[in-house]
């Protein structure tokens, strides 16, 4: 467990809060929208951490229009946690403990600013934060400077934070190196 510690950068982003919506720092948060467009994914996701290691995870995603849920795993296939909104109700399953500050709910959030149409996601977006798109990159601005980075190209994604020197690619399993 100790080395997916690391890991758990990426939930955290700062993000904190209660039910649907999640406070990415001060006077910042993000309320999750409703499940929207319907797809079914099982991806890889690879964490480049500030000093250059590595750490993977495994991510089922299913999202439709009653529910969007995230199920992640280690790549040895131990579930971690579920997370799914459904009903306007945010849920959270964890498996194995994780440390206080990860919360899943920020998977619900990653997954929404890679697919959910634009305007609905800045809708949910309160305090300092904006959501510019560029082609294929939706950068999250916190007080005018980028704090989440995501580039879709195609079936897989990159993200980063760049505050934090985190990097994550996102790759469907069928197309995973």
């Amino acid at each position: 467990m100790k080395r997916l510690l690391p890991l758990f950068l990426l939930l955290v982003g700062l993000a904190c809060g209660q039910g649907d919506t999640l406070r990415l720092g001060w006077n910042a948060s993000f309320r999750l929208q409703p499940p929207g467009p319907a797809f079914f994914a099982n991806q890889l996701v690879t964490v480049t951490l500030p000093d250059g290691s590595e750490q993977q995870l495994l991510c089922t995603v299913e999202s439709g229009p009653e529910a969007l849920t995230v199920v992640a795993s280690t790549t040895l296939g131990q579930t971690l946690f579920t997370a799914s909104l459904k009903g306007g109700r945010c849920m959270v399953e964890k498996h194995l403990p994780l440390p206080s500050q990860a919360d899943p709910r920020m998977l619900l959030a990653l997954v929404q600013l890679a697919h959910w149409p634009l305007e609905p996601l800045r809708q949910g977006l309160q305090g300092d934060l904006e959501l510019r798109e560029d082609g294929l990159t939706r950068t999250l601005l916190k007080g005018g400077k980028p704090f989440l980075r995501l580039n879709r190209e195609g079936r897989s994604q990159t993200l980063e934070l760049p505050d934090y020197q985190i990097r994550a690619r996102i790759s469907d399993l069928e197309e995973a190196p």
